[in-house]
C-alpha cells in the first residue's frame, strides 16, 4: 500500500465514512503532505491522490505531476 492510500486510511477514512455521499460531488480534503479527490461516480468509489509541494515562498500547493487515483469499493460494500 503507498504512503498517501496509508495516510487516507489512517486520517481521513473516518470523515469519509461519515459523509452523505452524493453522486458526481467531488470531495475535497488534505494535509500536509497528500491531497485527496473524493468522488462517488458511475457506481464505483475513486479517491485521487496528489502529494503536496511547497512553492519558493514555503506556501503548500497541490502537485499536478504526483497524481494516483485508486477505487475504494471495497470499503463501502455491505
Amino acid at each position: 500500500m503507498n504512503n498517501g492510500l496509508r495516510n487516507f486510511e489512517e486520517d481521513f477514512l473516518s470523515y469519509v465514512l461519515s459523509l452523505s455521499i452524493e453522486e458526481d460531488k467531488i470531495y475535497s480534503f488534505g494535509d500536509m503532505s497528500f491531497d485527496y479527490d473524493f468522488v462517488y461516480s458511475s457506481g464505483q468509489y475513486k479517491l485521487s491522490i496528489y502529494n503536496v509541494a511547497l512553492d519558493h515562498y514555503g506556501m503548500p500547493y497541490r502537485n499536478m505531476l504526483s497524481f494516483e487515483e485508486v477505487t475504494l469499493d471495497y470499503l463501502f460494500e455491505a
